[in-house]
């Protein structure tokens, strides 16, 4: 096996962390982030019931509502995942939520209950889809959601992701048939969400260039399966050449990324015997591979016709798994294959060049 050899293309990178609060009777902390909490609205319209949608994330175990009325008296308590509450009259009252899951964090809101629509939102940073956007407008029964980008949404609760950090405006219209209020407010974006952890790659054989999908990261650090690591704390490009004389022809290459709100990573097997761009496979642009994932068999269709083609699976740690021939007016073929759940690499060979497909078996 080869050493590894790291290169630093730069020296100093941060792994941030924020904890917001914390508990634990036993004086130790569980090895997780503590709470996300968030909580959106629907209803806050006098003589209707109040539903309480609950978004937390960080596997809490535990949650605590409580809902005060303006002479800071607690009204109701409730221990439900998302509970619902009839208020008693119209006013402002304080709903909050605590939220356990080892550490202990806890979010509240001034929510008011009248007549009228009044349009009201808050944001959940750090979700999957981006940033999430939850209603807290009183006595709306329909939303309309405008962003910068043209994007619109009509539910109470949407997630967004934008594709830049800085300040961005958002609006929010909340009706109740023919009334309707407005709110626009400026929502300043330190991080886009949680990382995908994705790359795109084009190459020529043995050179290939890798670029990360994710902007927001202050750490990256690309694998290359060969025994070389880069490790960067911005979004470029790598260039990276494969030794052609290791007699490894597909390495397993992992991007591994860190933003404010979490880490992610993947992992592609690279064919060093093909020449691939983005957008250009050539005659074989038309091969398509299902079901996948899929379960002891997989199907091929668009081989090109009229010259034969070699059919070979490879596992993700580069070992054969089948190969075949595929007469010259094969263009659609099924193959039972029986393999451990994991990736594996579908690569069909002919005179125009060669193409791989990622197959998932479960």
């Amino acid at each position: 096996m080869k050493p590894m050899k790291r290169l630093w293309l730069a020296f100093l990178f941060t792994i941030p962390c924020v904890i917001v609060s914390a508990q634990n009777s036993g004086g130790n902390l569980p090895p997780h982030p503590a709470p996300n909490v968030s909580f959106g609205v629907t209803g806050l319209c006098l003589g209707d019931s109040t539903y309480f949608t609950n978004f937390t994330s960080q596997s809490p175990y535990e949650y605590n509502w409580y809902i005060l009325n303006s002479d800071s008296d607690t009204i109701f308590k409730s221990m439900d995942i998302n509970p619902v509450y009839l208020f008693p009259q119209t006013g402002t009252y304080t709903v909050g939520l605590i939220a356990n899951n080892g550490h202990i964090t806890s979010l509240s809101y001034e929510l008011e209950i009248g007549n009228t629509p009044k349009a009201k939102f808050d944001v959940q940073y750090c979700t999957k889809g981006g940033m999430r956007f939850v209603s807290l407008s009183s006595c709306a029964d329909s939303y309309k959601w405008i962003f910068e980008d043209g994007t619109t949404e009509d539910q109470p609760f949407i997630e967004h992701r934008f594709d830049s950090l800085g300040t961005h405006l958002v609006t929010l219209i909340a009706s109740n048939g023919a009334v309707s209020d407005t709110v626009t407010d400026s929502i300043t974006i330190y991080s886009l969400g949680f990382p995908l952890g994705t790359y795109t790659f084009t190459q020529q054989k043995d050179v290939a260039f890798f670029t990360p999908d994710d902007i927001d990261c202050s750490f990256y650090s690309w694998d290359f399966g060969d025994g070389v690591v880069v490790d960067t704390v911005s979004p470029v490009t790598i260039k990276h050449v494969f030794d052609p004389d290791d007699d490894i022809d597909i390495y397993n290459v992992i991007l591994f990324v860190i933003n404010p709100c979490g880490y992610g990573n993947s992992e592609q097997l690279i064919d060093t015997r093909q020449t691939t761009g983005l957008d250009d496979v050539g005659p074989m642009a038309n091969l398509r591979l299902f079901p996948n994932p899929g379960h002891e068999a997989l199907t091929l269709t668009g081989i090109p016709a009229g010259s034969d083609h070699h059919l070979n699976i490879y596992s993700s740690e580069g070992r054969l798994m089948l190969s075949k021939d595929l007469p010259p007016d094969t263009k659609d073929i099924s193959v039972g294959l029986r393999v451990p759940p994991g990736v594996y690499v579908v690569d069909v060979v002919g005179h125009e060049g060669s193409r791989h497909l990622m197959w998932v078996a479960q």
